[in-house]
């Protein structure tokens, strides 16, 4: 599966092993059942998972460090593309001085598990590499099956028939209200902020603002916050020339520009929830909500809130791989357009 993790990680999985039956082997009339079978040490099996985590992070932080150097090497970086630069530079997020945006985990040494989210199918693996180094599609069709334009990774994500990035979007957006649903916390789904209106000078209709997500005490107890969420193509021509930071930055100044009054005016505070495709990275907006969301639950379920704001947002990282994958593969059909009734109800 895609959680096979490289040789230093399979030496940290023997350490831990040996951890385990080490600290089970302390006290055989403890430990040994009436069959002679070892018992299950919860403690034991703790705390070799802590220490697994400790040697992952200390292996991912020299692997940044080493792709840093890479970087900053005048004579190795010459050998690449810009395409390849900007790539390599991506999984760098989350490391150093990362201009205030954060990355998710590395969603490639997560564990396939269905239950926890974690599992990704043949193409939905595939399309997450892809991404991940702007490598060409692998097997893609020859047009676009939904305007039959020339078909490739940028136009995948750009191209609206058929609603494959507005259901990317969806995905992301169901992950969070469903755990705000585990946090206990009440979400409404779409809440209107303005209605449609009139302008009184022109008399051109002005579109009214819906947000993403209403959530009630995320904040507070008693405040409510309305969460709008975006993702973006870091790749796309028109970003080309800007670092994920500012991309990051300006996406989240257009969105509190958009809603901030009209949110403020109803006594709500504002969370613009923004992501990158590539490497899951993720704003100031985005890390507030995951961070309180991770708190909720974390003193709910009498957890570590660390554990659970690590699996929220590897919860939300494989949420844009599935999303960003369906971008790539749907069908782009268009119902109402092959005979089929739709309901606007």
């Amino acid at each position: 599966g895609h959680g096979e993790a490289p040789g230093e990680d399979v030496e940290a999985g023997v350490d831990d092993e040996n951890s385990v039956l080490s600290a089970e082997n302390a006290d055989e009339d403890e430990n040994e059942g009436a069959n002679g079978a070892r018992k299950f040490v919860a403690a034991a099996h703790k705390q070799a998972w802590a220490n697994a985590r400790r040697k992952m992070t200390a292996l991912r932080s020299e692997y940044i460090e080493r792709i840093q150097a890479f970087i900053d090497d005048e004579d190795a970086r010459g050998n690449l593309t810009a395409k390849m630069l900007r790539a390599i530079t991506r999984m760098t997020l989350g490391g150093g001085d990362n201009g205030g945006i954060n990355a998710m985990p590395t969603w490639i040494s997560a564990h396939p598990s269905k239950r926890a989210g974690t599992r990704l199918d043949r193409h939905e693996f595939i399309d997450a590499i892809t991404i991940r180094y702007d490598w060409p599609v692998v097997e893609p069709p020859d047009k676009c099956p939904g305007c039959h334009e020339d078909f490739d990774l940028r136009h995948a994500f750009k191209c609206k028939t058929g609603g494959a990035p507005s259901r990317r979007h969806d995905e992301v957006r169901d992950t969070i209200g469903a755990i705000c649903h585990r946090a206990g916390l009440d979400t409404t789904r779409e809440p209107v902020i303005t209605t449609d209106s009139t302008d009184p000078i022109t008399g051109g209709k002005i579109k009214g603002l819906r947000a993403d997500l209403l959530v009630k005490g995320l904040d507070t107890t008693e405040g409510t916050a309305a969460i709008d969420f975006s993702i973006h193509d870091a790749s796309a021509a028109s970003y080309v020339k800007k670092s994920p930071a500012k991309i990051i930055a300006a996406r989240e100044r257009a969105k509190r520009r958009k809603y901030g009054v009209a949110v403020a005016q109803k006594g709500w505070t504002f969370k613009p929830f923004t992501l990158l495709a590539e490497e899951g990275a993720y704003g100031g907006g985005a890390d507030d909500v995951i961070t309180k969301l991770a708190k909720r639950i974390a003193d709910k379920e009498q957890n570590e809130q660390a554990k659970v704001e690590s699996t929220i947002r590897r919860r939300i990282a494989f949420a844009v791989i599935r999303g960003s994958s369906r971008c790539i593969r749907s069908k782009r059909v268009v119902w109402n357009k092959v005979g089929l009734c739709v309901y606007d109800g």
